[in-house]
């Protein structure tokens, strides 16, 4: 049976949608830009930008960057706008990642000669194009930007629908949360190997080092590898099927968990946050004794603070 190409078409265009939508809820303005065919487009821009008219023209690809570069932009960042444009020109710098590359520049409108401050994303679109969306930053002081600390919204490709960032409690027991619902995993032993991803805060754990904190007493043979690949699949499936996979990177059976993709009260704490600083009482994973390390670690720098 020869394969329905327009079938498979509408369902292309039906996702491509539903993620331009997603995109929509979080940025000011989307232009798509197509290499291949020379051409930019902005395919969505709300009345409330005070830069809409910049990108509101058809134009060619180097015209456009030519154009935004050295007619909008503030003198001490055209060098690296530039140099970003150059290295999202080709799609395929996209195409490995499902993270935005982002820069965030200050432009100078010519008519008022007001300064604003734009946080500028290129996303993967498909094969021959990218989108390039922007989002205004009120009161960003130029250089202040940390990637690692903006919460961008995460798609599936697949369905095009946005990911979901979990809540995730660590102060007192550990417990995972979804738009306010507590997240059911299949066996305690797959709950506790998240909360292990979670206490490296990003750094890598390798097979042995979780099996050895999961089963302690247990000697590392075969049998113990195989019940530990079974643990980590399982818990692969329970993420995706909450529509929060991307939360967890694995290679090679090293995996480590993606704190920006996150909403947790241990990193809140580290970083200083008031109110995670005041929702600490001395308690951490308390369901799990090789917490207490941390717990100290916690402890100590709370009477710093104090201090």
């Amino acid at each position: 049976m020869e394969p329905d190409v327009e079938y498979y078409k509408n369902c292309l265009d039906v996702q491509k949608a539903q993620y331009l939508k997603a995109l929509e809820m979080s940025y000011q303005l989307i232009i798509l830009v197509n290499p291949a065919a020379n051409s930019v487009q902005c395919i969505y821009g709300r009345d409330t930008s005070p830069i809409g008219y910049v990108f509101d023209i058809e134009m060619t690809v180097e015209g456009a960057i030519d154009f935004w570069v050295k007619h909008y932009m503030v003198e001490e960042d055209k060098e690296r706008t530039f140099e970003f444009f150059n290295k999202i020109i080709k799609p395929e710098a996209l195409e490995e990642s499902p993270d935005p590359l982002m820069i965030e520049v200050s432009l100078k409108l010519r008519t008022t000669g007001q300064r604003l401050t734009y946080l500028l994303a290129a996303l993967y679109y498909d094969e021959k194009s990218f989108l390039l969306c922007a989002m205004e930053r009120p009161g960003a002081e130029n250089g202040s930007y940390n990637q690692n600390a903006f919460t961008a919204p995460s798609f599936d490709r697949a369905t095009g629908e946005v990911l979901k960032t979990p809540r995730i409690r660590t102060f007192g027991y550990f417990d995972v949360y979804i738009d306010n619902n507590p997240l059911y995993f299949t066996n305690s032993k797959e709950k506790e190997l998240l909360a292990i991803l979670v206490d490296r805060r990003g750094g890598t754990v390798s097979s042995e080092e979780a099996i050895s904190l999961l089963w302690e007493d247990e000697p590392l043979d075969a049998k113990i590898r195989t019940r530990y690949r079974k643990l980590a699949l399982s818990l692969k499936r329970t993420l995706e099927h909450n529509n929060i996979g991307h939360i967890i990177r694995s290679e090679s059976g090293i995996r480590n968990i993606n704190p920006q993709y996150v909403d947790c009260d241990y990193y809140d704490f580290l970083a200083g946050k008031p109110n995670a600083v005041q929702d600490f009482h001395d308690l951490y994973m308390t369901n799990y004794s090789w917490a207490e390390e941390t717990l100290s670690t916690l402890m100590n720098s709370q009477f710093e603070k104090v201090m």
